[in-house]
């Protein structure tokens, strides 16, 4: 059993849909990298002031949810295709599902388009 949030729906591998927010799907490596990342985001993106970042392949949405916040001056435009969440997953994600958690990741942030 892997460690993690309370998962209402799992697909696999702690991969699944919030107890909490049955509309965010919660990746577990999205989670363990995102600081990573916004560190790396930090390094070139810490002085532009304006213009768009495009966000291939969002998947739940964690990831521009947490960048976001870190850069108010940037917008962000998160993108999605319904295919596989992972590898791992049993099958591919519903486009209103994978389209509605990274609205509900995203839903307080007035940056994210």
């Amino acid at each position: 059993m892997s460690e993690g949030p309370a998962l209402s729906r799992e697909v696999g591998h702690g991969q699944g849909f919030l107890q909490e927010d049955e509309r965010k799907f919660y990746s577990p490596p999205a989670e363990r990298n995102k600081r990573a990342i916004l560190d790396i985001l930090r390094k070139y993106l810490s002085n532009e002031s304006g213009g768009t970042v495009l966000e291939v392949s969002s998947g739940s949405g964690q990831h521009v949810g947490h960048f976001a916040p870190a850069f108010p001056d940037l917008k962000f435009l998160p993108t999605e295709y319904p295919g596989m969440s992972s590898p791992m997953a049993p099958g591919p994600q519903k486009l209103d599902e994978i389209l509605g958690s990274i609205d509900a990741y995203c839903e307080e942030l007035p940056n994210v388009l």
